[in-house]
């Protein structure tokens, strides 16, 4: 009987010390372990037995959701690497075994690391007479330079033999090969500059690195005119025919042959396009880009004539246009006419041919009686002049203004009354086509100016109070005050505690505790606005 109850107790004792290992773990921060994978610049895995001495080894943490990194990597050189990368790489100059591990954070402040990793950076240079090595030849007799990297890499240990070349471009592996003899340099990588890596791993396990700078000369600019740099433009309208109205989108590309290259192959030539889409004869405004392929909408009617300059990398520049009849709705430039221009330079017209538009000014300090309008013509036309502008007031008033001798249609007329007024304008062109525009312009009442920025007739409705109170407790009175703008002579104000109230300055008593919106509602007799201050009022 003794012993069976030592039994339970025994158990017992297990049971709890287990609930409280698994209460525990419950209490602990979950901790994701963190993996780094080892490579070098050619993207060569670590194969256990070494990099060779001046290889770049690139070290990348996967498989987590961390936000920020920081990296330690201990051995025979002290290694500096920067912190809250993912990613991060280092050229080793010092042979020797190294440890590295990362830290990570996560968004919640979770801390998690990865377990130390060994590896081994080593001579085989000294250690076992492997030596990697390259020359290269340039040829500049064609139309574009080639060069070709030659393999002169030795093997010192009897029975050994090189298996493997990666060959890198400025930190970029570009060929892994078994057995080269002579490499071509891609055609688009000749121009300027680079660092040429050579890896070579043997059968042994050996390994070797060398990097070397590669200059080349570009081509002289004698080389980049006209007659081998050949440019290719194309224009995108989703298919529209004249005629053609404002808004209108194009889809611009461009692309070149230079020397005979390739497309793709030319762009290393290239510093950038900088294109001229036509000038815009509202804004007076040249219409711009610096991408290859813009994209631009037309938001005013002209006539456009579209043009790229290719800039290469001598500093000279290449020019091409739309040529006519390049696309049914591309013709010729009107202005390539004039003396010194181009007749293969193509354009279009976005419409409408004949686009009438105005505007006014006031002029509320003239003491004269009734109310001094000055309008402005502002219409376009693209191919045919305005010949004539009748003007429609909307006070019965009609007046036409012919050219010659007007070189414009510009006009003065006085108003006798304030009020809303619907204002016309017909153009004429000089082979008889017209078109109309009409414009509700409104004289405000009290002879003030309107608001700087805003539609004429617009009033801009304010208010707050006469000695800044805005709180304190019930009862509470507040002395609104009117800060609306162009002479309101009606004026309708919600407190919010549902009271109203038709003066223009207010006394008003909130007789209970709370948060109250204020709105006011205003008027000039021909136009109105409002305006409301939400929480305006706190009575506590």
């Amino acid at each position: 009987m003794w012993n069976r109850n030592w039994i339970n107790s025994r158990s017992l004792f297990w049971s709890v010390i287990v609930l409280f290992i698994a209460v525990a773990g419950l209490c602990t921060p979950a901790s994701a372990e963190l993996y780094v994978d080892i490579s070098d610049i050619a993207g060569e895995p670590y194969d256990g037995i070494s990099f060779p001495v001046g290889d770049t080894v690139v070290f990348t943490e996967t498989g987590s959701v961390m936000e920020a990194w920081s990296w330690m990597i201990f051995g025979s050189e002290a290694v500096p690497l920067r912190p809250n990368d993912q990613r991060v790489q280092y050229t080793f100059t010092v042979p020797g075994t190294y440890q590295v591990w990362v830290n990570g954070t996560n968004s919640q402040g979770g801390a998690d690391k990865s377990l130390p990793l060994s590896f081994t950076i080593a001579d085989d240079t000294a250690d076992h007479n492997l030596f990697a090595d390259f020359t290269y030849s340039l040829d500049t007799t064609g139309t574009a330079p080639v060069i070709t990297l030659i393999d002169q890499s030795q093997v010192g240990e009897n029975g050994d033999v090189i298996k493997d070349w990666y060959w890198t471009l400025d930190g970029n592996i570009f060929l892994h090969n078994a057995e080269p003899s002579e490499v071509v340099l891609p055609a688009a990588f000749v121009y300027g500059d680079h660092t040429i890596g050579l890896r070579i791993d043997t059968r042994m396990g050996r390994k070797a690195y060398i990097e070397k700078p590669v200059s080349t000369p570009g081509v002289t600019p004698s080389g980049f005119d006209e007659s081998n740099v050949l440019i290719t433009v194309t224009a995108d309208n989703n298919g529209l025919t004249d005629p053609l109205t404002s808004p209108y989108t194009v889809k611009y590309h461009a692309e070149a042959r230079i020397n005979g290259l390739s497309p793709k192959d030319s762009e290393f030539y290239i510093d950038g396009w900088d294109w001229f889409l036509g000038y815009d004869p509202v804004t007076w405004t040249y219409l711009s880009s610096n991408l290859q392929d813009p994209e631009i909408t037309y938001t005013h009617g002209g006539e456009y004539a579209p043009v790229v300059y290719c800039q290469l990398k001598d500093g000279s520049y290449v020019r091409k246009n739309l040529t006519p009849g390049q696309y049914p709705w591309v013709h010729a430039f009107r202005w390539a006419a004039h003396p010194g221009g181009d007749p293969d330079w193509g354009s279009f017209t976005v419409g409408p041919e004949l686009d009438p538009d105005f505007f006014w000014e006031t002029f509320p300090e003239d003491s004269s009686p009734g109310h001094l309008v000055h309008f402005t013509d502002s219409s376009l036309t693209i191919t045919n002049a305005i010949a004539s502008w009748t003007w429609d007031f909307g006070d019965g008033n009609i007046t036409t203004v012919n050219t010659p001798p007007a070189t414009d249609g510009s006009i003065w007329h006085r108003y006798k009354e304030p009020g809303l007024y619907w204002v016309s304008l017909t153009v004429t062109d000089d082979m008889g086509n017209q078109a109309t525009e009409s414009k509700a312009m409104v004289i405000n009442k009290g002879f003030l100016p309107n608001p700087v920025n805003k539609p004429y007739g617009w009033m801009d409705a304010d208010f707050g109070t006469v000695d800044g109170i805005v709180s304190g407790a019930a009862p509470l009175t507040v002395r609104f005050k009117d800060l609306s703008t162009c002479a309101p002579d009606s004026w309708l104000w919600n407190f919010g505690d549902g009271e109203f109230s038709t003066e223009q300055n207010p006394v008003h008593v909130f007789r209970n505790a709370g948060v109250y919106d204020v709105g006011l509602t205003m008027s000039n007799g021909i136009t109105k606005n409002e305006t409301a201050k939400p929480g305006y009022i706190l009575v506590t």
